[in-house]
């Protein structure tokens, strides 16, 4: 979680209702990996409805991703918009927002790169992953390793499945790996390293696209039974893990 604390002044009055967001970057994909969007006042003071002079302190809470990818050097901005068209209220230079300074992200503790504890069902954790590179062009490739710890012996034998997907589910690139040695053999507690080599399709438009993993058996029929996402309390969700982002060119 980071906690931002902002002083805001106002100048003149206003006609419009402008929203502000603090967004905290990552120049390596283009995007926003945290943000906070809201009116002044915690959300209580329409900026139509704000005096010259009058001044307030907000904070702003933003929280991290579990999966984001560490070491990073991301960068805190700030600004306002309107919500309804978009459009952002842009400073006397002509920018549309405010970097307020660079963050390094540091990498987590572990033996694996990005530490996590993700359950998929029959007690499959993802403890850690890489992603390489995180900025492609299109046709080019991106290693992804994701390092897996069972609980338990797993009940059958399972196929692991990276994709790079489109807002409209296309899939630009596709791995689907069944490892060497089958998950029902897999000694219980003991961490397994899975690679996903990711082909990335040369008509790519560029864009910044989730990274998605799961696993499944093949059915009799000729269909896929995934294994869902289990929370912490233990609810069964989706039947893949929205990992990171990767940037194409």
């Amino acid at each position: 979680m980071l906690r931002v604390r902002l002083e805001w002044e106002v100048l003149q009055a206003m006609e419009r209702d402008w929203s502000v967001f603090v967004h905290l970057n990552d120049p390596a994909l283009g995007r926003p990996i945290a943000q906070r969007d809201m009116y002044p006042g915690r959300g209580l003071l329409p900026t139509r409805f704000l005096k010259p002079g009058q001044r307030i302190v907000d904070e702003y809470a933003l929280t991290i991703p579990a999966t984001v990818v560490a070491p990073a050097d991301l960068d805190l901005v700030a600004g306002l918009y309107d919500y309804s068209t978009g459009e952002r209220l842009k400073t006397p230079s002509g920018e549309e927002a405010v970097r307020l300074r660079s963050l390094p992200l540091l990498a987590g503790d572990g033996p694996y790169p990005n530490p996590v504890s993700i359950f998929f069902e029959h007690g499959l954790e993802l403890v850690g992953f890489s992603v390489e590179p995180r900025r492609v062009a299109a046709g080019g490739a991106v290693d992804l390793v994701a390092y897996w710890r069972p609980a338990e012996t797993l009940p059958d034998d399972y196929t692991f499945f990276a994709q790079i997907v489109g807002a409209d589910t296309t899939r630009y690139a596709a791995a689907d790996i069944p490892p060497s040695q089958p998950t029902s053999q897999w000694p219980a507690g003991e961490v397994v390293e899975v690679r996903y080599p990711l082909s990335i399709d040369p008509a790519t438009p560029p864009d910044a696209y989730p990274l998605i993993l799961g696993v499944y058996t093949v059915t009799p029929g000729g269909g896929f039974d995934r294994l869902q996402l289990v929370t912490p309390d233990g609810r069964l969700t989706d039947d893949f893990l929205t990992l990171t982002l990767v940037r194409v060119d």
